[in-house]
């Protein structure tokens, strides 16, 4: 992959939020500015443009930009030259970025701290709301796949019951938006997985943990000193007494702080584990080491470092409109969870015995995140 010097002119697109993104830049001189439309599924034209929020002017040469899209698959904002601009533009297409990582983990790594850094730049903003957000998505995400597994073994009991109605209604759950929905987080749980099984075999066997349900893995007055490898079960991150979100096997929990360097304390958050969960210690002098010694680690803090930047774009946009925006939809996605549970049960109840556990199931979540939702007054 070869570099490409361009030259814009002031006012002019360097490229658009949510086109595909096959390359990152390198800022040689001159200013660009991030902007993000809030809630547009599509590439914005330049009328929708002119609603978008600035998030940040880029002006220190050498400066990555762009480089959260190559991990999501497409641009998560739309950059425009302010004055004269030079940028080098890197190709990069997601296909291929894996193998580039692989090659050059030191631009890799330069990638991965310049998220860090502007993931670091949203702390203490629109925190609660970040935190709602976080326990909308928990839920649901929670909800569908518990539900999904539910689903998935309906067809053959209905088959061996002769019974169309119980077989009808798993044909419909199927179509479901939030089954659709468990069926994607299953196979992003699968690559993630694989590649953290991957990495524990390469280079990180000694740092392995197992912790019981509930252990503190870290206080938040804890200095940040450490990342963490989720291999199996998950973490639960509280603030206080609260559960303000949690964390998936296959994901890294504090590569943040350890890239970044944020000072003890600054999130003021708990891990706690959540069932019998083991995880990987990467001491923080140790990371970029490991990053550059196992290629499919830097793929893996380059993953959990783009998503977590795509939040924090929401949060530098501005915060109450866009925030209301994904609220909107969360909400609209986690109660559509009732909706799938109160569509399956009418079929599943005539089997109170053989259905026990299927039905404790779609009960449980329904009513939690009823319970949920209610809670937030929405």
């Amino acid at each position: 992959m070869e570099n490409q010097f361009q030259s814009f002119q002031d006012g002019q697109i360097v490229c658009r939020q949510n086109e595909p993104a096959n390359d990152v830049f390198v800022l040689v001189n001159g200013k660009v500015e991030i902007l993000v439309n809030d809630n547009i599924e599509g590439v914005p034209d330049d009328a929708t443009l002119r609603d978008a929020r600035s998030l940040n002017v880029i002006d220190k040469a050498g400066t990555i930009i762009g480089e959260a899209g190559v991990w999501i698959g497409a641009r998560t904002a739309t950059l425009i030259a302010r004055g004269l601009v030079s940028l080098n533009r890197l190709p990069m297409p997601p296909a291929e970025a894996e193998a580039f990582a692989a090659r050059r983990p030191d631009v890799g790594m330069n990638i991965a701290s310049t998220m860090a850094a502007r993931i670091a730049e949203t702390e203490g903003k629109s925190k609660s709301e970040m935190e709602t957000l976080a326990m909308l998505e928990d839920a649901r995400d929670a909800a569908s796949m518990d539900i999904a597994k539910v689903v998935d073994a309906l067809p053959a009991f209905a088959t061996s019951h002769s019974d169309q109605n119980l077989m009808k209604a798993a044909e419909a759950a199927r179509a479901h938006p939030m089954y659709r929905h468990a069926l994607k987080l299953r196979e992003t749980a699968t690559d993630s997985s694989r590649l953290i099984s991957d990495v524990i075999a390469d280079a990180l066997k000694d740092g392995i943990q197992t912790l019981n349900d509930g252990h503190t893995l870290r206080k938040s007055s804890d200095q940040p000193n450490a990342a963490f490898i989720v291999m199996e079960g998950g973490l639960d991150v509280f603030r206080g007494d609260r559960r303000v979100g949690s964390i998936r096997a296959g994901s890294i929990a504090d590569i943040v702080p350890c890239l970044y360097g944020i000072k003890s304390g600054a999130r003021n958050t708990e891990l706690r584990a959540k069932g019998s969960t083991r995880v990987v210690r990467v001491p923080r002098e140790a990371v970029a080491d490991a990053c550059t010694r196992s290629p499919k680690l830097l793929i893996a803090v380059l993953r959990t470092l783009a998503s977590e930047l795509r939040s924090a774009n929401m949060i530098l946009s501005g915060a109450s409109r866009a925030l209301g925006a994904v609220k909107a939809q969360l909400v609209g996605a986690t109660a559509s969870v009732t909706e799938l549970s109160n569509a399956l049960l009418p079929a599943m109840e005539p089997y109170p015995k053989e259905l026990r556990l299927e039905l404790d199931r779609v009960r449980q979540n329904r009513d939690e995140v009823g319970h949920l939702l209610e809670m937030f007054g929405l």
